[in-house]
């Protein structure tokens, strides 16, 4: 049963991912900077010199005529890792935006439409008072934690008629499958280049802006964004409210902390030389080799799953089998 004041469906546009690329200059440094790392790390393997390999200014001095052919293969390696760093990055992957009115609806459907809820959309809404900047931070936050954007993001997926503009382009239905992340539009938050598009979007009566990368199936008439601003009409076409779902909980934003251990480890993995023999423990002094540090961080790793298994042993199981009670009790929570 349709919602009072809530259509059965949304108007839909694309537009182009927007990508940006590295200056000449930045990316000729990146070769540079991965020809000099490539350049110590060759010469540290053929001699087992890590200190010189890592201390000398100019390391390729180092180099004898023996060396010379390896010299030339770490030059080509450090060009091919530059290379790999200079395409141009994508800024609004898998992104969709939405009017403050589609927002409105969404959390109405949902049942999350509350009194706070309410108050915040108000304050966003009020020409007296939505340039009051932390007021606006605040009731922005409210509506944001309320869509649940950062943890479980959203799909879209069915048949839709293939229709441009509220005319008939086939009699062909369009099957589509998006998947996004949903960021609502406000005039007062949307400014500069983002208040152009905002704009737009509530001139042509588009509820939602979908990015191409967020639309893996059926895409449609996307326009372009030249970095300034979209100059042609949006290619409006109309999708059901029914169709939208949110998506399982897969992301690690779940709680007001965030765990970066693992992104530590990450870190310290990727600037490991399991080669290298002349670590130095700075608890103890002992020297150590890039195969023992790294043997230490999976022993880490894997005492610390161990420990989370028992714990959800213990959670959950008595003498090896899921008890029905402890399972009851903890659902109750």
């Amino acid at each position: 049963m349709n919602l009072p004041d809530i259509p059965l469906d949304y108007t839909c546009a694309e537009c182009k991912d927007y990508e940006v690329g590295s200056t000449s200059q930045i990316a000729s440094e990146l070769d540079n900077l991965f020809m000099s790392g490539q350049i110590r790390f060759v010469y540290g393997i053929k001699t087992g010199d890590w200190d010189r390999a890592y201390s000398e200014e100019n390391v390729e001095n180092l180099y004898t005529d023996e060396l010379r052919s390896s010299l030339d293969k770490a030059r080509e390696l450090g060009r091919k890792f530059g290379n790999s760093y200079k395409s141009k990055i994508n800024v609004a992957d898998g992104a969709a935006y939405i009017t403050e009115q589609m927002c409105e609806n969404l959390l109405r459907m949902r049942g999350a439409y509350s009194g706070k809820v309410k108050e915040a959309f108000d304050l966003l809404r009020n020409a007296d008072t939505r340039y009051e900047w932390k007021k606006i931070a605040d009731a922005y936050k409210t509506i944001y934690d309320q869509v649940n954007i950062v943890s479980t993001k959203y799909t879209a997926y069915g048949f839709r008629p293939h229709m441009s503009n509220g005319s008939s382009v086939s009699n062909v239905a369009v099957c589509y499958y998006n998947k996004f992340a949903l960021f609502p539009l406000f005039k007062c938050v949307a400014t500069g280049k983002m208040g152009a598009i905002y704009d737009k979007m509530q001139h042509e009566a588009v509820d939602m802006l979908l990015m191409t990368s967020a639309v893996k199936v059926g895409s449609q008439g996307a326009v372009s964004f030249d970095g300034q601003t979209i100059d042609k009409p949006f290619n409006k076409y109309t999708q059901q409210y029914s169709y939208l779902r949110r998506q399982l909980n897969t992301d690690p934003e779940e709680g007001s902390i965030s765990t970066v251990g693992s992104q530590m480890i990450k870190i310290g993995l990727q600037n490991l030389v399991l080669e290298r023999n002349n670590y130095v423990d700075s608890r103890t002094g002992k020297v150590v080799s890039g195969q023992e540090i790294l043997n230490r961080f999976m022993g880490a790793i894997r005492t610390l799953s161990e420990i989370g298994t028992g714990e959800v042993v213990e959670m959950f199981f008595t003498n090896g089998k899921i008890d029905p009670d402890k399972l009851s009790e903890y659902l109750k929570d």
